[in-house]
C-alpha cells in the first residue's frame, strides 16, 4: 500500500540499496504460504527492476539445530521468491562469522562458504560526527558451512558444562529457581544466573530447559513492550 509513495523517495534520493530488517514484518498472511510471501515480495521485485536497486530482506534462523535454509522463518517461500539468499551464523567458540551462499541465480557461487572477521573503524558522518561501523576483516573461502557451524554451537550449548558446574547442575538449579520464584520472564531468569555461583550461560539455560523436556514451558509474555519478543518460563505442574 505504501509502494507508490516509497517508489517517489527512492527515486528521489537515488538510492540503490534498500535493507528491510525483518523482512516478516512486512507480510500480512502466512509466511509459510508460498502465495501469500509471493504477494508481498512480487511487488519488490517490479519496483528493484523499474529502479535499477537492489533489495536486501533480512530474516532470521529459528533456534536449535538442524539444516540452515529449513530453519528460515518462512520455511522454503521466501527462498523459493528471492533470486539469491546468503546464511550467515557466527561461532560461538572463536567469535568468525560464517557466509554459505544458498542459491544465487545470477552466479556459479552456490554452495560456496566463506570466512570473516568484524570489527569497527571511526568515521564521520555527513554533519561531521563522529561514530563507529562495522567492517568486515579477513574475508577469505572457507571449509565450513553455516550449518556446520549452528550444529556446532548448538551441540556445544548442550554438551559444555559451565565453569565449576556440569549438565545436572545446570538442570537442578533451573528447576530450583522456578519451584522458589514461580513464572519469570527468561532475562530475568539468565541475568539471576549469570551473577550466581557456579553461573549458568543463556545457552546453558535452554539446554538445560530441552533436556527437562516438557517440565519447563515457555510462553509469550503479555507485559511485554518495545522491540523483540519476551518469554515466559515455568515449572509444569502437569508433568
Amino acid at each position: 500500500e505504501d509502494l507508490h509513495t516509497i517508489r517517489e523517495v527512492l527515486a528521489a534520493q537515488h538510492v540503490k540499496l534498500w535493507v528491510i530488517d525483518p523482512i516478516t514484518s512486512i507480510i500480512d498472511g502466512n509466511t509459510n504460504k508460498r502465495d501469500d510471501v509471493r504477494r508481498a515480495l512480487d511487488p519488490l521485485a517490479r519496483l528493484a527492476h523499474d529502479l535499477d536497486i537492489a533489495i536486501i530482506g533480512i530474516a532470521h534462523f529459528n533456534k536449535g539445530g538442524g539444516y540452515s535454509s529449513d530453519k528460515l522463518s518462512g520455511s522454503h517461500a521466501f527462498r523459493d521468491a528471492v533470486r539469491s539468499m546468503l546464511l550467515i551464523a557466527k561461532d560461538d567458540k572463536n567469535g568468525d562469522c560464517v557466509l554459505t551462499v544458498d542459491k544465487s541465480n545470477y552466479s556459479t557461487a552456490s554452495g560456496m562458504s566463506f570466512s570473516y572477521a568484524l570489527s569497527s573503524v571511526k568515521i564521520q558522518d555527513d554533519d561531521g560526527e563522529a561514530m563507529e561501523v562495522p567492517t568486515i576483516t579477513d574475508f577469505m573461502k572457507s571449509e565450513r558451512s553455516v550449518d556446520e557451524v549452528i550444529n556446532a554451537n548448538v551441540q556445544r550449548a548442550e554438551r559444555v558444562p559451565s565453569e565449576n558446574a556440569g549438565t545436572d547442575d545446570a538442570d537442578s538449579w533451573l528447576v530450583e529457581y522456578l519451584n522458589e520464584y514461580g513464572p519469570t520472564p527468561f532475562a530475568t531468569i539468565a541475568a539471576d544466573a549469570a551473577n550466581c555461583s557456579p553461573s549458568y550461560t543463556k545457552d546453558q539455560l535452554r539446554a538445560a530447559r530441552k533436556r527437562l523436556g516438557g517440565r519447563v514451558t515457555k510462553t509469550r509474555d503479555p507485559a511485554h513492550t518495545g522491540r523483540g519478543q519476551s518469554y515466559i518460563w515455568a515449572l509444569d505442574p502437569d508433568h
